[in-house]
């Protein structure tokens, strides 16, 4: 049985559209993402480098520090150093780790004071410092959701500070430009936990 003519033009169509979204799938795939092309390491440090943590917030009106420090340079066991003295659960800690040094952003955004203060940034979720084993320092400030609520709005800055003994996080950065990033949501899964899930209960 002979196909009908219409039947025929209906199949030569439906393979030149065919053959037409293939090599437009193949431009797209060699073609860079522009995403990827803006986006940024959040910090530029490995994994193997991060020696301790100081994790500030408030909780019930009170400042509450959670100090974290690798055990052994030469394995991955951490050791909470306060508010207790105790062994820390090393699979929370190796998760805040890990967006740190994976977490790509897109390029900052220069503010201005008072956009700084409605990102929530001079009174944050949680501030965030990490020491590296040359000694160096960075911070993490974290402020409020993006409008969104599938974001937070973050100020990150470098220095040599010591991370011992902080006991505030109302933190506000001086004399610099302000540069407000977007991160992923999880940090504040990653920081926003009582402190029984930071140890090890013996």
């Amino acid at each position: 049985m002979k196909l009908q003519k219409t039947t025929l033009i209906l199949i030569f169509i439906a393979l030149i559209l065919a053959i037409g979204v293939y090599f437009l799938e193949i431009q797209r795939a060699s073609q860079p993402n522009n995403n990827q092309v803006n986006q940024q390491k959040l910090f530029d440090f490995n994994e193997s480098e991060i020696v301790g943590l100081t994790i500030s917030k408030i909780i019930d009106n009170k400042p509450q520090v959670i100090a974290l420090a690798k055990e052994d340079q030469k394995t991955s066991l951490w050791q909470m150093q306060q508010p207790e003295n105790s062994s820390a659960n090393d699979a929370v800690v190796d998760f805040l780790v890990g967006l740190l040094v994976e977490t790509r952003t897109n390029l900052p955004l220069v503010v201005t004071d008072n956009q700084f203060l409605e990102y929530g940034l001079n009174l944050p979720l949680a501030t965030i410092e990490i020491k590296l084993q040359n000694q160096q320092t960075f911070t993490l400030i974290l402020g409020k959701q993006t409008f969104d609520k599938g974001s937070l709005y973050a100020y990150r800055e470098a220095g040599n500070k010591n991370v011992e003994n902080k006991t505030s996080t109302s933190t506000k950065p001086s004399d610099q430009p302000k540069q407000v990033i977007i991160v992923p949501l999880n940090f504040q899964n990653a920081v926003d936990r009582p402190l029984s899930e930071w140890k090890i209960s013996p």
